[in-house]
């Protein structure tokens, strides 16, 4: 049971790292807009 949810657990986080890198861009934006 938990190699199944490990192996989960990745998967969500190879997505959250590309819309994190996303969000990243989108404040580095936002700090240098102020």
């Amino acid at each position: 049971r938990q190699r199944r949810r490990r192996i989960k657990a990745r998967r969500r986080i190879k997505r959250w790292r590309r819309r994190r890198i996303e969000r990243r861009r989108w404040i580095e934006h936002a700090t240098a807009d102020r």
